[in-house]
């Protein structure tokens, strides 16, 4: 077969309707309705982070706040939920490695506090002996 055969076999049995064809036209784009999946995301692994101290769920924030700051253009920028949702993170992170550490040099003043009145006490015991 020839392909001016093949052609037209092909486009004789077409079921478009030239008259019901229509153009697309792109939505518009309202920058209201869209909002940021990322950076809710990452408020709300932040505050669980900050909360219960759970240093994965601060990480995640912390990687999500950056992917967001990453693929935003430039006129799409909310610096205050940027800078609420970083807060979040980093003050997650702190929570969770500071604060143990603070905990456990208390717990170790403490310690060292109660051997040395223990010492005292053992050494005032057998003076008066």
């Amino acid at each position: 077969m020839s392909s001016k055969v093949v052609l037209a076999a092909a486009t004789a049995g077409d079921p478009k309707r030239p008259n019901e064809v229509k153009r697309y036209v792109p939505p518009k784009y309202d920058p209201e309705a869209n909002p940021d999946v990322m950076l809710i995301g990452a408020t709300m692994l932040g505050m669980f982070g900050l909360w219960f101290k759970v240093r994965m769920a601060s990480w995640g924030a912390l990687i999500m706040v950056l992917s967001s700051v990453l693929n935003m253009k430039s006129g799409q920028y909310d610096m205050k939920q940027l800078v609420m949702t970083s807060t979040f993170a980093i003050m997650g992170l702190a929570a969770a490695y500071i604060t143990p550490q603070m905990a456990a040099r208390a717990a170790a003043l403490k310690a060292a506090k109660d051997a040395q009145q223990a010492a005292e006490a053992a050494a005032a015991a057998t003076a008066t002996n």
